[in-house]
C-alpha cells in the first residue's frame, strides 16, 4: 500500500515538472503581435487539466471522422469574398462544399478527394441539382446542401466549417431562428414553390394556344393566298365577256 502510494505521488510529480517544461518552452515561443503577459495566460489556459481533456476528446472525435477538410489555414470566409470579387457572384454552398474538400491537383495531376464520403456527398448534391434542372423545377442550393448534408447544428453549417452560420440559411434581423420560425419559413417557401410550378403550367398552356393560332393564321393567309389569282381570273373572265 505504501509502495503504491508512492508511486502514485511520483506520477503526480512528474506530470507537474513535465506540464512545467512545456509551460516554459511554450512561453519561451511567444508569437509575434501577441504580448508576453497575454500569452503566458493562454499557455497556462491550456495546460489546465480541463483544456487538456477537451484536446483529447477532440483529437479522438477528429481521428474518427470520414471527412477531411482540405483548405488548411484558408478560411472559408476569405475563399467566399475572394470569388465574390472576382467573379461578382457568390459561391453556392455546394461550390464551397467541394472547395473545402478536395485537394488541389499536384504535379499536373487531377483534383483528389481525400475522402470517399465528402465525395459521395457532393455527387448526391449534383445530381439532385441535374434532377431538378431537367424537371425545369426551381433549384435552390440550400435546400439540396439541407437535404443531403443536414440542417444547421450548434449554430454552424454542416460541412462548411466557420465560414456560414445559421443567418446564411435563415437570415433574420435578430438572429434567433428558432425550430418554429424556421419550419415556418420552409413551409412558405414550399408553398412559393408549388405557385411557381402552377405559374409555369399556365403559361406553358398560353404557348400552346398562342402557337395553335398562330398556325391557324398561317393557314388561313395561305389558303387566302391561293384563292386570290382565281379570284382574278374570274374577275378577268367577267369582264371580257360584258365587253363582248
Amino acid at each position: 500500500m505504501h509502495a503504491l502510494t508512492l508511486s502514485l505521488c511520483f506520477l503526480v510529480w512528474l506530470n507537474l515538472i513535465v506540464s512545467h517544461l512545456i509551460s516554459i518552452s511554450w512561453i519561451s515561443h511567444c508569437p509575434l503581435g501577441i504580448s508576453q503577459d497575454v500569452w503566458s495566460k493562454l499557455v497556462d489556459h491550456w495546460l489546465q487539466p480541463t483544456w487538456q481533456d477537451k484536446s483529447k476528446r477532440n483529437k479522438s472525435n477528429r481521428s474518427k471522422s470520414t471527412i477531411v477538410h482540405t483548405t488548411g489555414s484558408v478560411p472559408m470566409e476569405k475563399y467566399r469574398k475572394d470569388e465574390l470579387d472576382r467573379t461578382g457572384i457568390e459561391p453556392s454552398p455546394i461550390d464551397c462544399f467541394k472547395k473545402f474538400h478536395v485537394s488541389k491537383p499536384k504535379n499536373g495531376g487531377e483534383e483528389s478527394w481525400p475522402s470517399e464520403k465528402a465525395k459521395e456527398l457532393f455527387e448526391k448534391m449534383e445530381n439532385k441539382k441535374v434532377a431538378a434542372t431537367e424537371d425545369e423545377n426551381e433549384v435552390d442550393d440550400w435546400d439540396i446542401y439541407k437535404e443531403v448534408i443536414g440542417g444547421p447544428s450548434h449554430g454552424r453549417i454542416l460541412g462548411l466549417g466557420g465560414g456560414y452560420s445559421t443567418k446564411d440559411v435563415y437570415p433574420s434581423d435578430d438572429q434567433d431562428c428558432n425550430k418554429r420560425i424556421c419550419l415556418e419559413r420552409e413551409e412558405e417557401h414550399e408553398k412559393l414553390k408549388e405557385e411557381v410550378k402552377d405559374l409555369k403550367s399556365v403559361l406553358y398552356e398560353l404557348k400552346d394556344v398562342v402557337q395553335s393560332m398562330r398556325e391557324n393564321n398561317s393557314n388561313t393567309y395561305a389558303r387566302s393566298r391561293q384563292s386570290a389569282p382565281m379570284d382574278n381570273v374570274e374577275s378577268c373572265s367577267d369582264a371580257h365577256l360584258e365587253d363582248e
